[in-house]
């Protein structure tokens, strides 16, 4: 018994109104019994005492429908409608009129309305309450006659002192249980509240945890990549032999793939916290895409593909926009077109979709003759880490990252890809983006740029052999890495393979440029910056570079606040490294 009483009045189990409607129930029948035996006991009318006995009969049925049917919304009508539209008028006129209780009964049967009652319900049989409640006190007014009088003043005493009583009671313990409901939601939503910000802690620390490893597996993986590349790089230079030119190329390629999947961990971290941003600049439209075609070219080659390129000769020669991101978007359609792809082609079409004043709206499409997509594989796409048909592609590189960073990048743009494919024998991807004209002279051909620049001497690097440079690292191949790139520049840098020695290098000589690397043992690269400039080692006029391999997101934002001039990340690429070169010598 005890068990079924707590969930009857179980909030969890039933809800609030369900609870309140049991709790008016079980009072009005629990009062009400008293009441006959009182209205008796003191000669009140026959009649009345019916009437209060209908009144427990209809809200023992009321309680049934709502709790044995289930149905509370035609339990809280039915007793609504009996209850204050029938039986209290019908007590009013046997129990003595404006001379009993039965006014504050009706006070009882408004406020039930608006506790059980919702919406249209609510209204209509509010207005009929004021109406039946109104018109009983009015024609009891006009028509004393028509009232039953209570045979005594006691009886009239006894009446309304015992209604006051009952219904005080009743409306006591609907406003205690309210209460009680709004206190226990009010520790629950504090609770929650607590558990939130202790969450919310939890999170912003895992996320701190997730970004140091980050940028430590960034550094611990790029400064070997960057040795790998570097002397690679020396390789192609130096070598003349045939053979060792082309392993150096396997190399280069190799470590270049390596590189784009460590990007892809990095660039999808951003995404997931939700910096990953546009940032535009002004760019060259033919040498975007000319860096897009000499990307793919010998990797197309290599696999027997022809690869087609064509760009609308009307685009604008220059564009401001974030050419880093759009480059992103095209480097991994075309990468996946090529890995996907073991006969055929693959192609790049770039066009002019619209133009208005000062925009241009380019439509662009990737297409290849490959393996295709089922029509219910296409969603999965865009799912991190999902590889279509494992078992038949698990000699394709990749990281299953490429889609879904495309998707959240062309979402950058506000635009959206759409992907056809015909499984079997090809796919095509496209997209649209605004871009805002700089120049608004046709671009023209981007392969006779090409050719253009071919005539180009390939050693047309810039130099500064008069300049003093000092490179701080404290990895002995990337010393000897970053001194041989600069050999094209005429420059002979001094090294430093600590923080310390950093100082005592800095204590003696002046220097035009300084590269000072982040993660070093016993003092990193910002406490070095620190202190170099505390004792005034280093000029205002003399900018400092952070060469680092932390590639995370905010890193650069990190390093110039730290009072870094500039960044220069790892592997160290020699077109980044001129750029510095010819900004600041």
């Amino acid at each position: 018994m005890k068990d079924r009483m707590k969930k009857i009045f179980s909030v969890e189990e039933n809800g609030l109104t369900k609870v309140l409607f049991n709790i008016v129930c079980i009072g009005g029948i629990v009062s009400g019994i008293p009441a006959i035996v009182i209205s008796y006991l003191i000669n009140i009318p026959m009649m009345q005492i019916i009437a209060i006995a209908l009144a427990i009969v209809v809200l023992f049925i009321s309680f049934y429908v709502a709790n044995i049917r289930n149905r509370v919304d035609i339990g809280a009508c039915l007793m609504v409608m009996v209850v204050t539209l029938v039986l209290f008028p019908i007590m009013f006129y046997t129990g003595g009129g404006i001379y009993g209780g039965m006014g504050y009964w009706f006070v009882l049967g408004i406020l039930f309305n608006f506790l059980m009652l919702e919406k249209k319900h609510n209204v209509i049989i509010l207005l009929l309450q004021v109406i039946v409640t109104l018109g009983c006190f009015v024609d009891s007014f006009l028509h004393p006659e028509r009232v039953t009088p209570l045979d005594s003043e006691f009886a009239v005493y006894v009446d309304t002192v015992q209604s006051i009583f009952i219904v005080s009671i009743v409306i006591g313990i609907i406003v205690r249980f309210q209460k009680k409901v709004y206190n226990d939601k009010l520790k629950e939503l504090e609770q929650a509240r607590a558990e939130a910000q202790s969450a919310a802690e939890a999170a912003r620390e895992a996320e701190r945890v997730k970004a140091d490893f980050l940028a430590r597996m960034s550094h611990e993986i790029r400064t070997p990549i960057n040795a790998v590349l570097g002397m690679d790089e020396m390789i192609l230079r130096e070598s003349s032999e045939e053979n060792t030119i082309n392993y150096a190329k396997d190399i280069s390629f190799a470590g270049r793939n390596l590189l784009s999947i460590i990007n892809d961990v990095l660039d999808f971290s951003k995404i997931e916290s939700g910096k990953l941003e546009i940032v535009p600049v002004e760019y060259d439209t033919a040498g975007l895409i000319r860096n897009i075609y000499n990307s793919f070219r010998e990797r197309a080659a290599a696999k027997g593909l022809e690869l087609k390129m064509h760009a609308d000769s009307n685009i604008p020669r220059r564009l401001f926009g974030d050419d880093v991101r759009l480059t992103q978007i095209l480097t991994n359609l075309m990468s996946n077109s090529v890995k996907y792809t073991e006969k055929g082609s693959v192609s790049l079409d770039i066009r002019e979709e619209e133009r208005r004043e000062g925009e241009v709206k380019l439509h662009i499409c990737v297409k290849d003759t490959g393996i295709g997509i089922k029509k219910e594989d296409i969603d999965k796409l865009y799912v991190p880490f999902e590889r279509l048909e494992k078992e038949r592609n698990r000699n394709i590189e990749g990281t299953g990252l490429g889609m879904a960073i495309v998707m959240n990048l062309i979402a950058l743009f506000d635009s959206e890809l759409k992907v056809e494919s015909t499984y079997g024998e090809g796919s095509s991807f496209s997209f649209s983006i605004s871009q805002k004209v700089i120049d608004a002279e046709p671009m023209g051909d981007f392969m006779k740029s090409e050719t253009r620049l071919k005539d180009q001497k390939n050693d047309d690097h810039f130099t500064a052999p008069e300049a003093r440079l000092l490179v701080v690292d404290d990895n002995n191949m990337n010393l000897k890495v970053i001194k041989a790139l600069l050999k094209k520049n005429a420059i002979v840098p001094v090294l430093a393979s600590s923080g310390e020695e950093c100082l005592e290098k800095l204590a003696n000589e002046k220097f035009d440029l300084i590269f000072l690397d982040y993660m070093m043992p016993v003092m990193d690269g910002i406490e070095t910056l620190k202190k170099a400039k505390e004792n005034k080692l280093i000029p205002d006029t003399t900018p400092v570079v952070a060469l680092t391999a932390d590639a995370v997101m905010g890193a650069r934002e990190r390093y110039m606040e730290a009072g870094f001039d500039d960044y220069l990340s790892k592997p160290v690429e020699v077109p980044q490294l001129e750029e510095i070169l010819r900004k600041y010598l």
